[in-house]
C-alpha cells in the first residue's frame, strides 16, 4: 500500500510538461555605432538576450534609455535584430525589428512607481485619498553588473537621482534568463520554466510625502502589449496552489494570460505569488502582501519613447491595445512603508504555458508516510477484524 501511494505521488509530479533546455547568450548595445551623437555605446542602452532552443530561438530584449521595457519575442534562429540607433525614441515608425518577422512577442514596460495616501489604512491603492505617481523615464537608469553563470543569465539593474535627485530613493531590479526548468533562488522561489524570464522590483528608502503623514504605501503601474491584434490579457486570475514547500504558507498564485494561453496555445503570460518582502532578508515573518486590480485599455501615449513603442510603431494606434496593470504592496495595519522602508516583489514573465507544479522527492516521501503509513494500518486492520469474525463464526457451531 506506501509503495502504492509513493508511485501515485510521484506520477503526479512528474506529469507536468517539461520545455526543453536552451542556450543563453547575450550582446549588449546591437549595432550601436561608435561615433554616435546620441548614444554611449558603452552604457548599456539595450540588451540583447538570446536563448537558444532545438525549435526556436527566444529573445529577450531589456531597454534601459526611458522606461526599463521587456520584449521576448519568438523567432527562427537565424533572425537577425535590426536597430535604427539614429531615430531610436524619436519617431512614431518602428526602430526595431526582427528580420525574418517574429512568430509572436510580449512586451511589458515599467511605466509608473505610485505613492498613494492610504489614511484608512486599508492597503486598497483604488481606495486611497491622494496619490503622486512618478514616471520611471525620470530615474537615472545603469546596468550594475552582468553575470552569465550556470547557464543562467542575470541583470542587475538601477534606478536613481528621480528628477537630478530632487527624490531620495532607489529602483533595484534584477532580470534573470533560465536555460532550464526551476525554481527562483530567493523567496518567494517562483517555478520557472526555460522559456520565462524572472524579475524581481525592490523600492528602497524612498523618500514620502510630508503631505501624507507617514501613511504611504507604495505601487507600480506595468504597461504591458500583445502582438496579437486585438487581443490582450483580460484580469489577473488566481489559483490555488497545493505546495508551498517553497513559498511557506503561500497556497494562491496570481497569473496574467493572453487569451492564446488561456485558450491552451503558446502565448506570453506574467505569474507570481501575491506576496512581498520588507526586508533584504526575505524571512517568511518579513514578508507583507501583494494586491492587484483590474485592468484597463490605455493610449499608446504612455509608451512613448520606450522599447515597446520602438518596436510595436504605428501599431499601438491602430490594431494593437496597450493595457494598464497595477500592484500595490501592503497590508492593514503593517506600520505602511516608513516601517522598513523597502518592498521586494518578484514575478516571472514568459512564453508558452506557465509551468506545471512538482512535488519534490522530499515532500513525496512525506505525503507517501503521512497516507501510506494510516492506509495500510486500515486496510491490515479490516483484513485482521474480518478474519477473526470469520474465525468466531466456524468455532461457534463446535463449541455448541
Amino acid at each position: 500500500m506506501l509503495c502504492f501511494v509513493f508511485i501515485a505521488l510521484l506520477s503526479i509530479s512528474v506529469s507536468g510538461q517539461t520545455d526543453p533546455e536552451r542556450q543563453v547568450h547575450w550582446v549588449s548595445n546591437p549595432g550601436c555605432p561608435k561615433d554616435s551623437p546620441r548614444w554611449d555605446c558603452n552604457q548599456t542602452q539595450i540588451l540583447h538576450v538570446v536563448s537558444q532552443g532545438p525549435n526556436d530561438t527566444i529573445n529577450y530584449l531589456w531597454a534601459f534609455y526611458s522606461k526599463p521595457s521587456l520584449l521576448i519575442s519568438v523567432t527562427d534562429s537565424d533572425a537577425e535584430l535590426k536597430i535604427d540607433w539614429a531615430n531610436l525614441g524619436l519617431t512614431k515608425n518602428r526602430t526595431i525589428r526582427f528580420d525574418p518577422k517574429p512568430d509572436y512577442s510580449f512586451g511589458l514596460a515599467l511605466d509608473k512607481v505610485i505613492e498613494f495616501y492610504d489614511a484608512s489604512d486599508s492597503a486598497n491603492m483604488s481606495l486611497a485619498n491622494d496619490s503622486i505617481a512618478r514616471e520611471t523615464e525620470n530615474f537615472t537608469w545603469s546596468v550594475q553588473k552582468i553575470n552569465l553563470e550556470g547557464g543562467d543569465l542575470q541583470v542587475e539593474l538601477l534606478g536613481s537621482q528621480y528628477n537630478n535627485g530632487s527624490l531620495k530613493g532607489n529602483i533595484t531590479m534584477m532580470l534573470s534568463v533560465f536555460g532550464k526548468d526551476g525554481y527562483g533562488p530567493l523567496l518567494p522561489h517562483i517555478q520557472h520554466s526555460s522559456n520565462a524570464s524572472q524579475v524581481e522590483i525592490t523600492l528602497e528608502n524612498f523618500e514620502t510625502s510630508k503631505k501624507f503623514k507617514g501613511k504611504s504605501r507604495f505601487g507600480l503601474q506595468f504597461m504591458l502589449v500583445d502582438s496579437l491584434a486585438g487581443e490582450g490579457p483580460d484580469q489577473v486570475e488566481e489559483k490555488r496552489s497545493l505546495d508551498d514547500e517553497h513559498t511557506p504558507g503561500v497556497f494562491t498564485i496570481d497569473e496574467l494570460l493572453t487569451p492564446t494561453v488561456r485558450n491552451g496555445g503558446l502565448g506570453g503570460y506574467l505569474e507570481w505569488r501575491p506576496v512581498a518582502y520588507t526586508s533584504s532578508a526575505r524571512a517568511i515573518e518579513e514578508s507583507t502582501t501583494t494586491v492587484h486590480y483590474p485592468m484597463r485599455n490605455v493610449s499608446q501615449a504612455h509608451l512613448k519613447g520606450s522599447l515597446l513603442h520602438d518596436f510595436f510603431g504605428h501599431s499601438l494606434a491602430h490594431t494593437l491595445v496597450p493595457q494598464a496593470l497595477n500592484i500595490s504592496f501592503g497590508v492593514s495595519e503593517d506600520g505602511f512603508y516608513r516601517a522598513t522602508n523597502h518592498n521586494a516583489w518578484t514575478f516571472t514573465m514568459g512564453y508558452g504555458q506557465p509551468p506545471k507544479e512538482k512535488f519534490s522527492l522530499l515532500v513525496i516521501l512525506i505525503l507517501a508516510i503521512g497516507l501510506g503509513v494510516p492506509a495500510t494500518l486500515f486496510v491490515f486492520g479490516g483484513i485482521f477484524m474480518a478474519c477473526k469474525k470469520c474465525r468466531a463464526r466456524k468455532e461457534e457451531p463446535l463449541l455448541n
